[in-house]
């Protein structure tokens, strides 16, 4: 919280939700190979296609 709130008053900005997603919707690539890597682990092979 006091993250937030050092940016909302250097950048001088009003404070916005960004919502459950943001993260996800950030960086697919980076959680699509921490899950394969997790399957590996759990000893299941699988095969990846874009869809």
């Amino acid at each position: 919280m006091l993250t937030a709130a050092y940016y909302m008053l250097r950048d001088d900005k009003d404070y916005h939700e960004l919502g459950g997603r943001y993260l996800d919707d950030r960086d697919k690539h980076r959680i699509t190979q921490r899950l394969l890597r997790r399957l590996h682990d759990l000893g299941v092979e699988v095969e990846v296609k874009a869809a």
